[in-house]
């Protein structure tokens, strides 16, 4: 494959999924990639609004070829977002040693494609180097000197990985807290910001108020270094 495959996870958000999907179709490499979609199920108690929703998401990413060959995953019962993009990842990077990641609310540019591509392409030997992002927090920043820039914390809008650094995932929360606590690095986790953010999530994963892999994904690159 010449360049990586896509993964889209949806549920039951059908405008921003369709924002999402022409956005991807708009780009220029589109017609050349392959792309996945994780359809989530419904839950027990779904009522019958999300329902009709998640059947509308099942329309829409069926509407159209939105990249040059489609192939669609959909899950009969609700397996959350982090159990699917944990498995979802997991899975397409075994099979095909990289993969660009997209959930459902993001606008792309239209050369989005193209960005993730070449950076996969640049980096794949750098193991310095484990995740590619492309929403930049700093745009605005005067410290924000090049188009591009190294940073320690992994992006989730939009962004891709290699294999070879997914293999550093570490899904249980308790483990990666204790690991923290052990090495003294929990104000370097919660980029010594006033308020401990990073940390919060963890203890709410482990606790069970919120089911989100980007708890464990924040360590994704965090732990290659440390």
């Amino acid at each position: 494959m010449k360049y990586a495959p896509i993964i889209l996870f949806v549920y039951n958000r059908p405008e921003l999924a369709r924002t999402t999907l022409e956005g991807l179709m708009a780009n220029h490499l589109a017609i050349e990639s392959e792309l996945f979609i994780y359809a989530d199920g419904p839950k027990e108690n779904a009522t019958s609004e999300v329902l009709r929703k998640i059947d509308e998401v099942r329309k829409i990413i069926r509407e159209k070829n939105w990249c040059g060959k489609v192939n669609i995953i959909e899950s009969d019962k609700n397996r959350g977002l982090a159990r699917s993009v944990i498995d979802g990842v997991t899975e397409m990077v075994k099979k095909f040693g990289k993969v660009i990641v997209v959930e459902d609310d993001v606008q792309l540019s239209t050369y989005f494609l193209n960005y993730m591509n070449d950076a996969l392409e640049e980096y794949k030997n750098d193991d310095n180097v484990l995740s590619i992002g492309s929403w930049n927090y700093f745009c605005a920043s005067e410290k924000n000197e090049g188009e591009t820039f190294f940073f320690r914390f992994p992006d989730t809008k939009g962004w891709a990985t290699y294999d070879r650094a997914w293999r550093y995932f570490e899904e249980d929360a308790g483990k990666l807290l204790s690991q923290l606590k052990e090495k003294k690095l929990l104000s370097i986790f919660d980029a010594d910001l006033s308020y401990p953010y990073f940390t919060k999530m963890l203890e709410d994963q482990i606790a069970g108020r919120i089911n989100s892999w980007l708890s464990g994904g924040q360590l994704l690159l965090f732990f290659r270094k440390n």
